[in-house]
């Protein structure tokens, strides 16, 4: 179906726009040209927020703490900082701001603790073992698009993730390099055998 929702088409003149994964490539690029030209000064999502449109906002406001809970059920700080990252972007807001709407006091507590917690360490995807099909993956992608041809390609790629930088960390450069070395080598052999 080409054209926009019927909604949208009489909503967008008003200034006001909804934004969600179930929208065509047409009804986004609309959306998204309108609300950076201004037109469109309240736009509502759903988790897509979180999945990285990139429309900055002066302000997010989450309707409740499930707006926070994709995947897990539990709200947590990555998830909030993730979404609320599109309020005041450089460059366009001198600062941003982020509401949580709690209709009870038990929420309110809850948002307060999501909101002072810390963040957990951060690890690369590809870090998951040994036998981690991430790896075999990365590598059948890079090498079907032609970004590796040689053995020396997939050391030079290797030293650019976030896995060699952080085996680098744990044990120093070359036992960093050696330990992503042996997970490229299972992963290569996987690929030919």
């Amino acid at each position: 179906p080409g054209g926009l929702d019927p909604i949208l088409e009489q909503s967008i003149p008003m200034g006001v726009a909804f934004h969600h994964a179930g929208l065509t490539l047409q009804e986004r690029d609309i959306i998204e040209g309108a609300y950076r030209s201004g037109v469109i000064l309240v736009l509502t999502c759903t988790s897509t927020l979180a999945a990285g449109v990139n429309m900055p906002a002066q302000r997010v406001i989450f309707r409740n703490l499930a707006t926070l809970t994709i995947g897990t059920g539990i709200p947590d700080i990555i998830k909030y900082k993730q979404m609320c990252g599109r309020a005041g972007r450089k460059g366009k807001d001198p600062f941003g701001e982020s509401v949580i709407v709690c209709s009870h006091v038990k929420d309110a507590t809850v948002a307060k603790n999501v909101l002072n917690s810390a963040f957990p360490p951060i690890t690369s995807c590809l870090s998951k073992g040994q036998n981690n099909p991430t790896v075999t993956r990365l590598l059948l992608e890079v090498i079907s698009l032609g970004l590796v041809r040689l053995t020396t390609d997939i050391a030079r790629f290797v030293k650019s993730t976030f896995l060699h930088v952080q085996e680098v960390d744990r044990g120093g450069e070359q036992e960093g390099f050696n330990e992503v070395a042996k997970r490229v080598k299972h992963a290569l052999l996987f690929l030919v055998g």
